[in-house]
């Protein structure tokens, strides 16, 4: 297992899903994890269950199925105050995209089988089917190096959707508790942030600065500008500009003349931090792909790899 090589491409899933919904729902990030932090509540019980899993991988899930969730609770996982979180969850109702129902908040099957989701899917399945593709080449998480995603549209694309944003919601939880004193965009950013400053080292053919290797030098490392960041994520440059200045102040990022660039963990205690850290990530993405294998989602040579293990 190379971990370093894991967390670099989950880091780009997360950030490519979190990038459809955004772009989606106008370029809002909190409306955007609002509304994938109430599809995932609606469907999560079906992640427990391998049998409804398989059974509804086809298929939005019907209504009588889905579990709403309250704002409180959909404040508290993102780390949102209830009062933002309000404000965004009456734009998403006000725009139809979320019902609010006696017991919370509901996206409908309805909803969710309207055309103008199709793009937003079309990008999330094209995420996932690139980071497949890397950690096979490599055998990473739990992927031999034929092995793919099945060819879209097939039949488990809903499932694979579903699980997709699953593991996304589950990875912007641990992540706004690893950077807690951060803004919900300042720890998008600060994701932004790893993946533009380390992401080449797993982009050719060899892995550089693997597990075996000591940590990436700062002089290894790229840096971005503020400008340069806020067009690729989209974001007005003065709001980047603004919050990495906070973080370089907060001792999360550095700047030098070339711009912005995220340091390599020092001290025992940051390593030890940011290693735990990977490795829920890394658990997290080998549990994504047991379970896109076992509703169909993964195929080897052509044919559709069966697992009928529990789901864990």
């Amino acid at each position: 297992m190379n971990l370093r090589h894991i967390i670099r491409i989950n880091i780009r899933l997360n950030l490519d899903v979190i990038r459809a919904t955004s772009d989606y729902l106008n370029g809002d990030l909190e409306k955007s994890l609002i509304y994938a932090a109430v599809s995932a509540a609606n469907v999560g019980q079906l992640d427990d269950d391998p049998v409804l899993t398989r059974q509804y991988a086809h298929t939005a899930v019907p209504d009588d199925l889905r579990r709403p969730i309250r704002i409180q609770r959909v404040a508290d996982s993102l780390g949102l105050p209830r009062e933002t979180t309000r404000v965004k969850v009456n734009l998403l109702i006000d725009e139809g995209l979320l019902q609010a129902t006696r017991n919370g908040l509901l996206i409908s099957s309805t909803a969710m089988n309207a055309p103008r989701f199709e793009p937003m899917m079309r990008r999330y399945l094209g995420s996932l089917d690139r980071a497949i593709e890397r950690l096979a080449i490599a055998e990473c998480a739990g992927l031999g190096q034929h092995e793919r995603l099945h060819p879209a549209p097939f039949p488990a694309m809903w499932g694979a959707i579903r699980l997709t944003t699953q593991h996304v919601l589950r990875g912007t939880v641990d992540l706004r508790s690893y950077t807690g004193p951060l803004s919900l965009l300042g720890s998008y950013l600060y994701l932004a942030m790893a993946d533009q400053t380390a992401s080449h080292f797993s982009d050719g053919p060899e892995i550089v600065f693997a597990d075996h290797d000591d940590p990436p030098p700062n002089s290894a490392r790229r840096t971005i500008s503020a400008s340069a960041l806020a067009a690729k994520l989209g974001i007005p440059r003065e709001t980047v500009r603004r919050n990495l200045k906070a973080m370089v102040s907060g001792g999360w990022l550095y700047q030098d003349n070339t711009g912005f660039g995220l340091p390599t963990t020092e001290t025992t205690d940051e390593r030890q931090r940011e290693h735990r850290m990977q490795e829920r990530s890394s658990a997290d993405l080998s549990r994504l792909v047991r379970k896109l294998r076992h509703i169909g989602a993964i195929v080897g040579d052509g044919t559709p790899v069966e697992d009928h293990s529990p789901s864990t």
